[in-house]
């Protein structure tokens, strides 16, 4: 991380942004690029390496796709080894995208957090630099969110003090030494951060890639469900929906045969905070992973999202098109659809089933072709759950790596865990429930520069 860090500041003439690109047209020489000013901060947050390549790696370890043959074994090694489980995923590979992208954001809001802590501004510029402040927060706290789901194991209030999570970097100092915090300092931090998001940002923001304080709520709800604290993620999650429930219609859009929903310049209706997640041949939408078919099957009849989040081709093949991006990428980031079930499985887990099993079918009810949506109705926990488990993967099949989450956290629950299988090449593969394989090791290009404890899988 010392070397990439040492890099950064050089690295910012190379952003292709707009608004930073218009910053840079503007500086004279070299000694000029080291940012002054509130709108030269803002800036570096507003560059493309903070809201894409957000980790992905986790859905190449999915049940929700598979690849024939021919695709696997013309795959990149680390794809493999991930769709596989490998013990080595990496296999002389230095580079690992995740790793790497994640770190790099935590970077950049290192960087932009402590210049602004040095800056003097007039009072009537503090609420932009408390803005900013948030920003930089709240992209430190998903980075570090994120690399928790890939490189350590998942949160167990029991064990997270002993077990070993990532590096937590809160200094742009590049001299700072690295090492593996606990699992327990690493969800700590997060939330430390998130929380001090919340009291700096607009409730809005101008672009749905910059965090505002809807996607800091909304992520605190997202952490809080995987962390297993429903009563905080049911907290959260509310206050969202309460200041923004916007949902597609189903019924009044047109299936087409790609790319089924607006590029980001059309600001897409559900979308909170807008992020890409890294392009993983496997499971773009423009190139191998087909739809796994008990996947495709559980859909009802007269449930719209049959067409519009899937193209069927002639040969029976199914691939994925309904990425909230409009583009190849899949969707990374945050939309009401998540946080409604994030509220639903919330409410179901402390005791409201009904509101659990009433916030689900608010949203299938635009999910439906006109007449056939039936709503679900029951009072049993375990039932509901299920339910909710089933919805969770119908709706949200390709958005980043919640799949790969859900999976990770449902596994220490006996009644939802689950063994996975592939067949590839003629020989059986398997992963069964809280396997050490679950969790990635580190990679071994961050070995060469600290000296970090390896993961054993």
């Amino acid at each position: 991380m010392k070397k990439q860090i040492s890099f950064l500041l050089a690295a910012l003439c190379l952003l292709s942004c707009n608004k930073i690109d218009t910053w840079l047209d503007v500086k004279q020489n070299k000694n000029e690029l080291v940012p002054v000013s509130i709108s030269d901060y803002q800036a570096l947050l507003d560059n493309p390496s903070m809201y894409q390549n957000f980790s992905s790696l986790g859905q190449v370890g999915t049940d929700n796709f598979y690849v024939t043959d021919a695709d696997f074994n013309s795959s990149t090694e680390i794809e493999r080894n991930t769709y596989l489980w490998q013990d080595e995923i990496y296999k002389g590979v230095t580079s690992v995208l995740d790793w790497t992208y994640s770190y790099r954001r935590i970077s950049y809001a290192n960087i932009v957090l402590d210049g602004l802590q040095k800056l003097s501004v007039k009072d009537a510029e503090q609420p932009q630099k408390n803005n900013v402040l948030g920003q930089a927060l709240f992209y430190r706290a998903i980075a570090l969110f994120d690399l928790l789901q890939l490189f350590a194991p998942q949160y167990d209030p029991a064990s997270a003090s002993a077990d070993l999570g990532v590096p937590i970097l809160i200094s742009s100092d590049i001299n700072t030494k690295a090492s593996r915090a606990s699992v327990a300092d690493c969800y700590a931090q997060v939330i430390a951060d998130i929380k001090q998001a919340i009291e700096l940002l607009p409730l809005r923001q101008a672009y749905l890639s910059r965090p505002c304080g809807l996607a800091a709520n909304a992520l605190l709800a997202k952490i809080y469900l995987q962390m297993g604290n429903y009563s905080q993620a049911l907290s959260y999650s509310s206050m969202v929906l309460e200041q923004k429930n916007d949902l597609y219609d189903f019924k009044t859009i047109t299936s087409v045969n790609s790319r089924q929903f607006p590029v980001i310049t059309a600001e897409p209706k559900e979308v909170i905070f807008y992020a890409e997640a890294s392009d993983y041949a496997m499971i773009t939408t423009a190139f191998m992973g087909r739809v796994d078919s008990l996947l495709f099957k559980s859909y009802a009849s007269g449930d719209l999202r049959k067409d519009l989040l899937y193209r069927t081709y002639t040969d029976g093949r199914r691939m994925f098109k309904g990425t909230y991006t409009g583009t190849f990428s899949l969707f990374g980031g945050i939309g009401v659809n998540e946080v409604m079930l994030i509220k639903a499985e919330a409410a179901i887990r402390t005791g409201d089933v009904s509101k659990g099993i009433s916030t689900i079918n608010q949203l299938l009810k635009y999910r439906f072709s006109s007449g056939s949506f039936v709503p679900y109705n029951t009072e049993d926990e375990q039932a509901a759950m299920r339910i909710l488990i089933a919805e969770r993967r119908k709706e949200l099949p390709f958005t980043g790596q919640l799949r790969w989450m859900d999976i990770r956290r449902l596994n220490k629950e006996t009644g939802y865990a689950i063994t996975q299988y592939r067949l590839v090449n003629g020989q059986d593969y398997q992963i069964p429930p809280n396997d050490p394989r679950y969790v990635f090791p580190i990679p071994p290009d961050e070995l060469l520069y600290n000296n970090l404890p390896q993961t054993e899988r």
